[in-house]
């Protein structure tokens, strides 16, 4: 059995790395193995197993990376039998509940902001609609001056002509009179 080491850097980290390496592991038939997040921005990888086992896999790592890993590159592996190189089930568990871990927080936070950008969207509309409804009680308000202006404006019409009738009868009355006297006098002076 033989163990190794070796890094893996350049913007390997938040990107699936690890989670890419253990299932290469798990699918292998090496018997320990895990990939490690260093304080530095690299991943580190434990290896146990045949030595050929992992020369393969190294080689499959060398040729294939998560996506949204761009460049990265590894340092050369170092055997060293005096390596502690975990289990690979107990390492993949540890790293799916940091994963689940991460996505809680993750959540919570995106959870948190999406309250926040709702509250505020709440407060807004609130103040757009308080607004709305101040303008339309002043206009309102306006409909119902204008319509108690027409409705006396309606009345005073309907008064008119009566008033102009009232006005114009007395008048109406002595006319024909009038018309006969200026006839005779016209007579008269002829």
């Amino acid at each position: 059995m033989a163990k190794c080491q070796f890094f893996i850097k350049n913007g390997v980290q938040d990107v699936g790395y690890r989670l890419f390496i253990m299932q290469k592991i798990l699918n292998s038939t090496l018997t320990g193995g895990t990939a490690i997040n260093t304080p530095d921005g690299r991943v580190k990888v434990l290896l146990e197993g045949e030595r050929e086992e992992i020369e393969q896999l190294i080689k499959e790592l060398e040729q294939e990376h998560p996506e949204l890993a761009k460049n990265p590159t590894r340092t050369s592996a170092e055997y060293n039998p005096l390596l502690h190189v975990p289990d690979i089930m107990r390492s993949s568990q540890a790293l799916q509940l940091g994963q689940f871990q991460k996505s809680v927080e993750y959540l919570a936070k995106s959870t948190q902001s999406t309250n926040q950008k709702l509250d505020h969207l709440t407060e807004t509309t609130n103040q757009k609609l308080d607004h709305l409804t101040k303008t339309t009680e002043t206009t309102n308000q306006k409909l119902d001056h204008l319509t108690k202006t027409t409705e006396t404006t309606n009345q005073k019409l309907d008064q008119l002509p009566k008033e102009i009738a009232k006005e114009l009868s007395g008048k109406f009355d002595a006319l024909p009179l009038a018309i006969a006297k200026a006839i005779k006098e016209e007579n008269a002076l002829v």
